[in-house]
């Protein structure tokens, strides 16, 4: 038992070819910004604060009330801060 193991294990051994690190390294001269700051339409932010006055001003300008801010719509921010006016 011993005897295949460690031919097994030979085997192996030569039949696995052997990773070489890549020592040079290249520079990249390519600068990536990234955007983390949440992006919250006007509608949303005048939601959040409780003016109803804006909401009502940005809904007759033509502000889509279907759009989506960080996943939500403008009607889950207003059930989330439990304004309940707004709906």
């Amino acid at each position: 038992m011993k005897k295949t193991i460690i031919i097994t294990a030979i085997a192996l051994g030569f039949s696995v070819t052997t990773l070489t690190a890549k020592t040079s390294i290249s520079e990249s001269n390519v600068l990536e910004f990234v955007n983390t700051k949440p992006s919250i339409s006007p509608l949303c932010k005048s939601i959040v604060k409780g003016d109803i006055e804006t909401v009502k001003k940005l809904i007759e300008l033509g502000v889509n009330i279907n759009e989506k801010s960080n996943g939500m719509t403008p009607a889950m921010y207003a059930a989330r801060f439990n304004k309940v006016k707004i709906l």
